[in-house]
């Protein structure tokens, strides 16, 4: 039978090379498919309380974590050409946008919702003959001499609301505070947004000195590259060492080409298939229904060339959900209803599948796929009949296990038990 095939392969050698380069191609234009989540994923599940907390509170008061701090320490801060610096400075962040994908050139949104500083801010007055507050700006035109600059510090230090917000007279500290805009910063339309703030800070540091930078939206920005940076040095790494262990174990420069050319074709389909059926982690939670005794062990005897019989033993792993989500899309109803069928029927609502958990302690364990909702949306553009777009969404829970190291100790091969039967008033000598 192997043989046929082996024979069936070479003699069709060509027309396999071709549908596998075709296919890889096919495959590699969905990887840029794959999106990256610029929100942070819930460490809660959705229907936790305390979740759900925090959701209402976001609803009523807005994002919270979308500031960008800007701190300056100059001790010549108040002076008129200064001043007018850091006031000249927020003005032009305000003016801050991007550009959305998909829409014409030229076209663009404020990336910016407010600035709040010592140059940018507001005073409660009465207004008698309306018998209200009203919120108004400290100053509508940049003050002309020094005399008027003093005069604004002086009304700013007498307000205590802002002491220790905006300003810290011991550490001579002043900070701009910048709202970013919220839809904009949470998409892939942000860009290099918070470097270009800190590029616009930059141009200043003549003048104020050196800033220092801070709040969630910089250092998700800064971790982001980092990160970015550092996974492409590790891809360029790893394909290096790969490439240098397979030389060193075959000495040959054609089967070192062959496999990394597989694996490559490897990492295009795993990469596209995961783009093609628009899969997405969307949570990762710790399971405290699960949890076991932490002390509790689990032990292998495993025999070793080199050292002779080990025992292996780990402790008892730590139970994680990881939801996901599986999005379908097609032209039709009919094909949408076609795919659904041929997965609905494995879940009832969960599928199980058997893994090796942890292959060095021989450890199987069955990891239950949960199938949580399914949602179906229908969206059309124009007549009903032509461009329409059915998507369902269906959301699952994986029960899996996180495993800390495997240590090892030697086995107890001599025991030696010393037993009395009839024990006399003093004890023999033990030698």
């Amino acid at each position: 039978m192997w043989q046929k095939v082996a024979k069936g392969i070479l003699r069709n050698r060509l027309a396999i090379l071709i549908g596998i380069l075709c296919l890889t191609l096919f495959l590699g234009y969905f990887t840029k498919s794959i999106k990256i989540m610029y929100e942070f994923g819930g460490l809660l599940p959705k229907t936790d309380s305390t979740n759900i907390v925090y959701q209402e509170f976001r609803k009523d008061f807005g994002q919270d974590g979308l500031v960008v701090v800007i701190a300056n320490t100059s001790e010549d801060f108040y002076e008129k050409d200064n001043f007018r610096d850091w006031h000249e400075l927020g003005n032009r962040l305000k003016k801050l946008k991007v550009h959305i994908a998909g829409t014409p050139v030229g076209d663009s949104v404020s990336a910016i919702d407010s600035v709040f500083s010592e140059a940018h801010l507001f005073n409660i007055y009465k207004n008698d003959s309306l018998k209200k507050f009203e919120l108004n700006p400290l100053f509508t035109s940049f003050p002309k001499n020094q005399k008027a600059v003093d005069s604004i510090k002086n009304v700013i230090y007498s307000l205590p609301f802002y002491r220790n917000m905006i300003y810290k007279d011991s550490s001579n500290l002043h900070i701009m505070m910048v709202f970013v805009n919220e839809p904009i910063f949470n998409s892939k339309n942000r860009g290099s947004l918070v470097f270009d703030i800190a590029e616009i800070a930059e141009e200043y540091t003549d003048s104020l000195g050196e800033f220092k930078y801070s709040g969630l939206p910089y250092i998700r920005a800064v971790t982001m590259k980092k990160v970015t940076d550092e996974l492409s040095i590790f891809i360029l790494l790893t394909i290096v060492i790969t490439s240098l262990l397979l030389f060193m174990f075959f000495r040959s420069f054609k089967v070192v080409l062959v496999s990394m050319i597989v694996v490559i074709i490897g990492v295009i389909w795993s990469v596209g298939s995961i783009g093609l059926i628009g899969f997405e982690l969307t949570g990762l939670t710790y399971d405290a229904n699960r949890k076991l005794n932490k002390m509790n062990k689990v032990r292998r005897v495993k025999t070793n060339e080199a050292d002779g019989k080990k025992m292996n033993y780990n402790y008892t792993p730590v139970p994680y959900n990881i939801d996901f989500t599986l999005n379908i899309f097609t032209a039709t109803a009919e094909n949408g209803l076609q795919i659904v069928e041929q997965i609905l029927p494995y879940f009832q609502p969960d599928y199980t599948l058997t893994i090796k958990d942890m292959e060095d302690m021989g450890i199987a364990r069955d990891i239950p796929i949960v199938l949580n909702s399914i949602n179906y949306e229908d969206s059309y553009r124009g007549d009903y009949t032509e461009r329409r777009a059915i998507m369902y969404t269906l959301d699952f829970t994986t029960k899996f296990y996180l495993y800390g190291p495997v240590t090892s100790s030697k086995v107890i091969k001599t025991v030696q038990v010393d037993q009395y039967t009839d024990m006399p008033s003093a004890a023999p000598k033990r030698e």
